[in-house]
């Protein structure tokens, strides 16, 4: 029995979900899509439901826990977002990324510059390493572009704001033409011949055409920010040169000619304001007599230095400064996005235990685990498994009366047999994928914890040696903190010397084994599914918290072609008959704990047949 909890009893754990929405499907499909990120770029990205917000700290993508999920548009946004905030997380130095626009005179528009163009960079990367996202991102920005409203950087709405007008162009154009989101093409040209009605020079947009093909050449990983930290300086030097130029242009018109100049001259003029008109004659900018400002030289003024080219500068700036109030950034959106279509729900969700999240083991702690021992055991179940390989693509050669002449038969032909011919049938190399799924709960704790934990470490050596595709994990739950914990990914790498020196968890807490199922499933599909046969085995030593739920997880499952075992160590006999009906009879109730290395062997074996 595991955390004291009465099988006859309601658990402890158990909810009434007839209240409560349903985030099992999203969250584990965001888990599997940050665990096999972390574990194919060597780089950890974390995913956690809670709260009311949508954001990421640089490590952890934070989610909230709210019923927007219900809805295809609800789950689409939360996978995009978490695409596009992993892919931050792989390809962006948040150090360099940040003094970058320390040093601009105009940090509004640089930042603003600097994120498009980042975002169109990790957007391209992570859409080359799995391509399955890029209808995730397709989807937030459709759902985006609904919102017809002012300030949309997506939508060309009331564009009468030079900044809006430049950077739309730029977010539009460089994501329709380098990241193929072809629903944004509309609004390049609406935003172009918006900001040229503006003043804005034709021939600027022309050379930021031809700095943006450099977008194709950068690639992804930090090593890449630099390269496009180089272009968003050229292109923040184009806009300002060229709307410098403007400026000075508009400046030589004659000021008396009411109606004349651009509107971009109009712009900036009212942007910094007209001190002088604002001063009374005879003041100076304090609103002091003049004559009590000239203390040195009675009834001489003094001559001013031209600061022409310092107050164009600062109208300039003046006129940028509105760019830091527009939302560039997808990721920034669409966690808007899930925060306001979450709003009613919060309160509901604070007061509800937090989800199960899936975590890589980071192999720190010493856990009870004998490496020598495993070893050992690894060698028998090897040679076993390679002893079924070669039966099984062994070919076969069967005599018949057609196909290739046998010479070996040739002696026949004159005694009148025609079975002088042989078929030959190429073996099949067996087509199967194992996850070990092992309770972590504080009954485990001791000799079941060694014992599991050297067995799944034989397994994985034996298996890792032949190139069978095995994957371990183990869970752990409290009403604070549950975790999937992943040992190792199917179709990961090489099990390293440290992984084996702690190989295992550090047994603690309840046993929340249909969420461990809902998120382990998907897992082993999602990183085996070139594979046939998937084969999830589950190793626990009690009852689960929230019997509904483990019977859900295990239909589910095997409506999506996992098959299941269960290995129970000294169940109750009602325990072990509820497992028994749930998995259909695949369960193997162990009275001694020593007997799982050899049963858990035996039933990859039967199944690798």
């Amino acid at each position: 029995m595991t955390g004291g909890v009465s099988f006859n009893s309601k658990p402890i754990m158990e909810e009434d979900m007839s209240n409560q929405f349903d985030t099992s499907n999203i969250q584990a499909a965001v888990s599997v899509f940050a665990v096999t990120v972390s574990a194919q770029s060597g780089k950890r990205v974390n995913v956690v439901f809670e709260g009311d917000d949508a954001f990421c700290d640089g490590e952890t993508i934070y989610l909230p826990d709210t019923n927007v999920y219900r809805k295809r548009s609800g789950r689409l946004i939360a996978l995009g977002y978490s695409a596009h905030e992993a892919s931050h997380v792989l390809n962006t130095p948040m150090e360099e990324y940040a003094n970058a626009i320390k040093d601009k005179e105009i940090p509004e528009l640089y930042q603003s510059i600097l994120n498009i163009l980042e975002d169109v960079r990790i957007e391209r990367d992570i859409v080359r390493r799995y391509p399955g996202t890029k209808k995730w991102i397709e989807a937030v920005i459709r759902d985006v572009r609904k919102k017809k409203e002012k300030g949309n950087m997506f939508v060309a709405t009331e564009v009468d704001d030079i900044p809006y007008a430049v950077l739309g162009w730029l977010l539009t154009h460089s994501r329709s033409v380098y990241n193929q989101n072809t629903s944004l093409k509309s609004e390049v040209k609406k935003f172009r011949k918006a900001a040229v009605n503006m003043g804005v020079p034709e021939q600027m947009f022309t050379e930021l055409s031809s700095a943006l093909t450099k977008l194709i050449g950068i690639g992804g990983e930090y090593s890449g920010f630099c390269n496009l930290k180089a272009l968003a300086d050229e292109v923040y030097d184009i806009i300002i040169s060229h709307l410098n130029s403007q400026q000075d242009s508009d400046d030589k018109q004659d000021p008396q000619s009411e109606g004349e100049g651009s509107d971009y001259s109009r712009q900036h003029a009212s942007g910094s304001g007209n001190q002088e008109s604002s001063q009374e004659e005879g003041t100076d900018q304090n609103g002091r007599p003049e004559a009590d400002n000239n203390s040195s030289d009675q009834g001489e003024k003094q001559e001013e230095p031209d600061t022409g080219n310092a107050d164009d500068k600062e109208d300039l700036k003046k006129l940028f400064e509105s760019a830091g109030k527009y939302q560039v950034d997808l990721g920034g959106l669409a966690g808007q996005e899930l925060a306001d279509r979450g709003e009613g729900s919060s309160q509901r969700s604070r007061r509800r235990r937090s989800r199960m999240r899936v975590t890589l083991c980071d192999f720190t702690q010493n856990t009870q685990c004998d490496q020598s021992k495993a070893k050992l055991l690894s060698v028998p179940l090897r040679r076993s498994l390679q002893k079924l390989m070669d039966e099984s693509i062994r070919e076969e050669v069967r005599i018949s009366r057609r196909g290739k002449v046998c010479r070996r038969k040739l002696h026949k032909v004159p005694l009148g047999d025609a079975k002088v011919f042989q078929k030959v049938t190429p073996g099949v190399k067996p087509s199967l994928a194992v996850h070990l799924l092992i309770d972590g709960s504080s009954s485990m704790c001791g000799w079941e914890s060694e014992v599991a934990n050297t067995a799944s470490l034989a397994l994985a050596l034996a298996c890792e040696s032949l190139s069978i595709d095995v994957g371990v994990s183990a869970f752990i739950g409290s009403c604070d903190d549950r975790q999937l914990q992943i040992l190792k990914l199917n179709g990961s790498g090489r099990i390293t010397s440290k992984m084996q020196q702690n190989w295992g968890i550090e047994p603690q807490g309840t046993t929340p084994l249909g969420e461990a199922m809902d998120l382990a499933a998907p897992l082993l599909m999602e990183s085996a599914k070139d594979y046939e046969r998937k084969l999830l085995i589950v190793i626990t030593d009690g009852k689960p918290d929230s019997v509904p739920a483990v019977e859900k997880a295990y239909q589910k499952a095997r409506e999506k072609g996992v098959e299941l075992f269960a290995l129970g160590i000294g169940l109750p006999s009602h325990v072990d008959d509820w497992l028994n009906e749930t998995f259909e009879g695949a369960v193997m109730n162990l009275s001694r704990v020593d007997e799982l290395p050899q049963e858990l062997f035996r039933v990859v074996i039967n199944h690798f047949r």
